[in-house]
This record gives structure tokens, sequence and C-alpha cells, in this order.
């Protein structure tokens, strides 16, 4: 079985991790190739879009929507938790 929004531990109420220690090297480093870049932006949406979605922010299927969304909650909500 594969859950296909399992791009993140979550370690308490609030708080997760995208499990990418070396995506801020990889970002702001002078020598990073535009594949490692475009490659660790990647990680990240996905990562970012399946908490999303865990947290009932989107559904899976329709990721332009979801983006929406989210930039609205992110905008005005005050915590991760609340929807």
């Amino acid at each position: 079985m594969y859950d296909q929004y399992l791009n993140f531990v979550s370690l308490e109420p609030g708080l997760f991790s995208l499990r990418l220690p070396e995506a801020f090297l990889t970002l702001n480093s002078r020598a990073s190739l535009e594949s490692e870049v475009t490659q660790a932006a990647d990680s990240i949406a996905s990562g970012l879009l399946s908490v999303l979605v865990t947290l009932g922010w989107c559904s899976g299927g329709n990721a332009g929507h979801c983006s929406e969304n989210a930039l609205t909650l992110f905008c005005g909500a005050p915590s991760l938790t609340s929807p």
C-alpha cells in the first residue's frame, strides 16, 4: 500500500517536517545547479501539498484550487491547526 500524501512527518500537532535536511543549502548555495534547485522546490511543493491535503484544507485532485485555498488560509489563519 502506498499513501501518496505521506511526504512529511508530524512531530506534534501544528509541527511537521518535510524531511529535507539539505533543502535550505541547495536553495541558497551559489554552487547549486538549476536542476538541483528545481528538484528541491518540487520536493518542498509536494510535501506542502501532502500537509494541506492531510489537514483537509484541500482535495488531492485539484492542485490549483488547493493552492488558492492554501494561500487564503495561510494569509488569514491564526494557526496551522485551524482550517
